[in-house]
């Protein structure tokens, strides 16, 4: 079976799954999401949530006095429960390198390591590139990843993704080095490597923060965040 965008989409059909995203709807913003909506936005700003899902980061923008929100997602199950309960947003079936709009937005989310659910190493670097085209000046880009380096079940499997990371920098791969796939259950995802993200996020934006969710809740930074706690969040600002 082709790894493709029909794949995710099949894999929200299923209706328990489906169910399980609208029950944690109106649980909003995990708090270290508030914390750095809070530490970077203000409730004017224009926002873009990419895979919104059910919207359950809508529905916190909302509570926290946001109202000019857009919300896309390819599943088109989990738009139309979405838009059971979030009326007055505009909601729209889209993938978002396919994603046009006149008008430009002063932030771009990609949380619940939404970016790692894209299929294929390409299209998660198009998908930053075409967030840069859709920001205002000074806009900010919020995204989450898992850290392939906390998924070692042993240090020969360790071995194995650093081999896997060395073929994918020297071009013999194009897709991800680290991926997980069940044909089965329709899961598909792949666990970032933090510094390939790092690289290709400096391209196009100004790194304001990296953190993970331990330390963003100590009001802390973590210089070994890459290795013992997740998701990692990184906060760009348009160059």
């Amino acid at each position: 079976m082709k790894i493709n965008d029909k794949f995710v989409i099949e894999r929200y059909r299923n209706k328990s799954r489906l169910n399980s995203y609208v029950a944690k709807t109106k649980d909003g913003l995990s708090k270290e999401e508030e914390i750095l909506i809070k530490k970077y936005l203000n409730p004017n700003s224009k926002i873009l949530v990419v895979g919104c899902g059910t919207g359950r980061e809508i529905y916190g923008l909302k509570s926290l006095g946001f109202t000019d929100i857009t919300g896309i997602d390819i599943s088109p199950d989990m738009i139309r429960e979405a838009r059971k309960l979030l009326k007055d947003i505009k909601l729209f079936v889209k993938d978002v390198n396919k994603f046009e709009s006149e008008e430009k937005f002063d932030a771009i989310i990609y949380f619940n390591n939404i970016i790692e659910q894209i299929p294929l190493f390409n299209e998660r670097k198009k998908a930053i590139l075409k967030s840069k085209e859709l920001l205002n000046p000074n806009g900010f880009i919020f995204l989450t990843t898992h850290s392939c380096f906390t998924f070692q079940k042993n240090i020969f499997e360790l071995f194995q993704n650093v081999l896997k990371y060395f073929f994918h920098r020297i071009g013999l791969r194009t897709d991800s080095p680290f991926e997980y796939i069940d044909l089965n259950e329709k899961i598909y995802a792949s666990y970032s490597n933090p510094f390939i993200i790092k690289k290709i996020l400096k391209k196009y934006f100004y790194l304001k923060e990296i953190n993970s969710k331990k330390f963003i809740l100590k009001g802390k930074r973590c210089l070994f965040r890459y290795l013992f706690d997740e998701p990692i969040y990184y906060i760009g600002n348009l160059k």
